[in-house]
């Protein structure tokens, strides 16, 4: 078995009202190829997918493909997650499917709160954001 570039565990989402929901079964578990890998994280995530949280990173893959958090307060960890998955192939992900994490949830989170111009944030970020992660001459399959 080769070794994994990327392990993801389940979390136990905990909210403000101690309602714990657990979530140990990834999108990406499924996938077949990275074009379905990419379509069910960008489709049909959940909160574990999302966040950094509760996963392992292969710290060479991280060097060689410079991969960084952009500092912009919404959304880069989803955008790192993304161009972290681009770089993988489905077999290079390994899963714990139980909680191994607990995620607390506040209210008035930045997570949780409602900005009118979120949408336009989103677009702009990811425009640049992946462009300026990935080496000279590789191409992305997600825009």
């Amino acid at each position: 078995m080769l070794p994994k570039k990327l392990v993801i565990t389940g979390i136990s989402r905990i909210t403000g009202a101690h309602q714990v929901e657990e979530q140990t079964k990834p999108a990406t578990q499924a996938a077949t190829s990275k074009t379905k890998l990419l379509q069910a994280y960008l489709v049909h995530n959940q909160e574990m997918d999302v966040g950094p949280w509760a996963k392992l990173y292969d710290r060479q893959l991280l060097h060689d493909q410079q991969l960084r958090f952009a500092n912009q307060g919404r959304f880069e960890d989803s955008l790192f997650n993304l161009c972290f998955l681009e770089q993988l192939e489905p077999n290079e992900i390994g899963f714990v499917n139980k909680p191994e994490y607990f995620l607390y949830k506040r209210s008035g989170s930045l997570t949780n709160s409602y900005e009118p111009e979120l949408e336009k944030k989103m677009y702009n970020l990811c425009s640049s954001s992946c462009q300026d992660r990935r080496k000279p001459g590789s191409s992305s399959i997600f825009f």
